[in-house]
């Protein structure tokens, strides 16, 4: 594909979440209880939003009409959970001749690690990776391909699994302090290290297990 058509494709993705962004905004206002409000104002929002619906169905099948021109396009439409935008956002900014490896092409995306983590944004440090692409990979495409029950979450479910029964050497549960943080427990021996205070499993609760298995997934 040339770079003026993956540049068009670009605009219509952006122009398609800005229309989706302003709709949710403008649907806010008309079901807010503020008092400033009154029904002849609600019901203007509401009419103004749902024109803004309208407005971006069409720029949704604007942008499934410029994706058609891709090869990929009908590969990426048949994963459960992908749709006419992510497939989008995949087509318009991933430039697979500037990727020579794998590697290189989850680095582009934001999905490498650093250290043996995740890579973070920095104040005051450019980026790079595609942040916007980044963001759309794990936090919008892996929670729709969770929901659709893709066949793509084995690798979310493996990945997670591991990671929970993976040996710390501090309980992440209690922080090794060998009792639970808070609530009922308060005092109680943790459950997750036995009161050991590690090593001990991740455990269920592990926000990093959590992360890792969809980056993961993005990955696959």
């Amino acid at each position: 594909m040339s770079p003026e058509k993956r540049e068009r494709i670009r605009e219509a993705v952006r122009f398609f979440y800005d229309l989706q962004k302003l709709r949710i905004q403008m649907g806010n206002r008309a079901g807010s209880k503020t008092a400033l409000f009154d029904d002849v104002d609600r019901e203007f929002h509401e009419k103004r939003s749902k024109a803004m619906k309208s407005l971006e169905r069409a720029e949704l099948r604007n942008v499934e009409r410029l994706c058609k021109e891709s090869i990929i396009y009908p590969w990426l439409i048949e994963q459960r959970g992908i749709g006419p935008t992510l497939a989008g956002c995949i087509i318009a900014e991933v430039d697979i001749h500037r990727a020579e490896t794998v590697s290189a092409l989850w680095k582009f995306a934001g999905l490498h690690t650093e250290g043996g983590k995740a890579v973070k944004r920095e104040r005051g440090k450019r980026n790079e990776y595609n942040a916007w692409l980044r963001t759309k990979l794990v936090g919008v495409m892996a929670d729709c391909m969770l929901k659709a029950g893709s066949e793509w979450r084995q690798y979310y479910d493996n990945t997670k699994h591991r990671r929970q029964h993976q040996l710390v050497k501090v309980c992440m549960g209690c922080d090794g302090t060998k009792k639970a943080k808070k609530g009922e427990n308060r005092g109680k021996k943790c459950k997750n290290c036995g009161g050991t205070g590690g090593p001990a499993a991740q455990g269920e609760s592990s926000a990093h297990g959590q992360h890792d298995a969809v980056g993961y997934m993005g990955k696959s």
